[in-house]
């Protein structure tokens, strides 16, 4: 209960913070970097998840990897969505793609999660909503309010498209410096 306690006061701080428009530190950082630790925090902590993350041929340019941004409010999004992604799916397992495409940098995270139909979706982001496959999982329904409101204030945008076959997929767009 005490640990259920600290992350629900744990999510709530940071919801504030990342409401504050302006207040937060930015600084030029090298999203697959950050993707990279993330990745790295979600399996060093989670011993039973599997994240296949695809990093392919990285632009000759940095800035096409830059990004205008806070490293920890950002590292705490991808986890959350690595963390759900392997919570949800049968496999625990969630692929990440990391792609650079006109000027952005798009991250794509997949499971094979059950099917959400579209109405569920946008309930996702609702501050304490939790999904129906949620009823045994642990978890408030803070961590997709939380990163939607992270990626919003970086300027980016996140969807979440869901089907019978293919699973979830939550793809994130954020503007590279190259912009």
């Amino acid at each position: 209960d005490t640990k259920s306690l600290h992350q629900l006061v744990r999510n709530l701080l940071e919801i504030a913070k990342a409401g504050t428009h302006g207040m937060i530190s930015l600084e030029k950082l090298r999203i697959d970097e950050v993707l990279t630790k993330a990745y790295s925090d979600v399996l060093r902590h989670n011993t039973a998840y599997k994240i296949e993350l695809s990093l392919p041929d990285l632009p000759e340019d940095e800035k096409e990897c830059m990004v205008f941004g806070n490293t920890h409010l950002l590292n705490s999004a991808f986890r959350n969505i690595m963390e759900n992604g392997c919570k949800y799916s049968p496999d625990s397992k969630t692929t990440v793609a990391f792609h650079i495409s006109n000027n952005e940098a798009e991250i794509i995270f997949a499971n094979k999660s059950d099917h959400l139909p579209t109405e569920e979706i946008e309930k996702l982001f609702e501050p304490f909503y939790r999904g129906k496959n949620a009823v045994n999982k642990p978890g408030v329904g803070l961590g997709l309010t939380l990163t939607r409101r992270i990626i919003g204030l970086h300027k980016g945008n996140l969807t979440i498209n869901s089907d019978r076959e293919s699973g979830t997929t939550i793809k994130i767009v954020l503007p590279t410096l190259k912009r």
